[in-house]
């Protein structure tokens, strides 16, 4: 049995590796950058909360429920959450790590799964 801290918690039981690199927060030449190759994201800079964001429209609320059910077992494993708002066809990503107070390589592996998950779905692009 171990005891370890982690995100200010206290665990105890099997060992099992829970401690990680803190992110590290991107610039907003570095967020740019990546960016431009993920069509749709966009970047909110500071004095602004730093984040990046997407729309993305699908063809029903079937499909924009489907997208976003299928994304949950990423964000858990990841233990990554996004900001997200559905209505209907529509799901509104806001990504930010809150540890860096900014964007970090957390929010962008996350929206290229999204991107990738949403693929999948009846949809349309909203850029």
């Amino acid at each position: 049995t171990v005891s370890v801290l982690y995100w200010g918690h206290m665990f105890r039981g099997v060992s099992r590796v829970l401690l990680s690199a803190a992110p590290v927060k991107m610039s907003f030449q570095e967020v740019t950058a990546h960016l431009d190759r993920m069509p749709g994201w966009s970047h909110e800079p500071e004095p602004a909360r730093p984040c990046i964001k997407k729309t993305f429209l699908f063809a029903d609320f079937h499909n924009a429920w489907g997208f976003m059910e299928s994304c949950t077992g990423h964000i858990n494993q990841h233990d990554h959450h996004p900001e997200w708002f559905n209505v209907y066809n529509r799901v509104e990503v806001t990504l930010a790590t809150h540890d860096c107070s900014g964007v970090s390589e957390k929010d962008l592996t996350l929206a290229r799964h999204m991107d990738s998950v949403a693929e999948g779905f009846t949809r349309e692009i909203k850029q």
